[in-house]
């Protein structure tokens, strides 16, 4: 496959964007083999207003001691009523197979005097009980990434403008 827009994994796994790209709709992330779509997509309020639990997301990296708080911010969070309305549109994921596999929400939220960055991850494919799953961290200015952040990474990370 001739493809101007791919992320080769490095253990023979590449992802390819083409298709996405080629449809106008997302730009492709060729340094993270990510996608974002050009027009923030709408959060699921309708699947979230009908979910009960979430699975908790372990690919969110915290400090051991932050684990106990990240669990609470969850729980603090999902208790109020339409918290899921606060939610934006960050950029969602492919499998290896290069097919969409999840869209990524996000939200900042005062804990105990600290912002909190909270994670829905929403499951294209769901596989277990959930179609979706959260993580929460400490909330830095430097490393945060929205939509618009991620739009300008995509643009910047592939050699082919798109």
């Amino acid at each position: 496959m001739n493809s101007k827009f791919n992320q080769d994994m490095g253990n023979g796994i590449i992802i390819y964007g083409d298709r996405y790209v080629d449809s106008g709709d997302w730009l492709f992330n060729c340094e993270l083999g990510s996608l974002v779509s050009r027009i923030p997509l709408p959060v699921p309020a309708d699947q979230l207003k009908n979910t009960s639990s979430f699975e908790t997301e372990t690919t969110i990296h915290v400090r051991e001691k932050q684990k106990n708080t990240a669990k609470l911010v969850i729980q603090y969070i999902t208790k109020k009523p339409e918290w899921y309305m606060g939610l934006h549109y960050r950029n969602s994921i492919l499998s290896e197979s290069s097919k969409l596999l999840f869209h990524t929400f996000q939200l900042i939220t005062d804990y105990e005097g600290e912002a909190w960055e909270i994670y829905l991850f929403q499951d294209l494919a769901p596989r277990s009980h959930s179609q979706f799953s959260i993580g929460a961290k400490p909330h830095d200015p430097a490393t945060f990434i929205d939509h618009e952040k991620a739009i300008q990474q995509a643009r910047a990370s592939c050699p082919t403008p798109q």
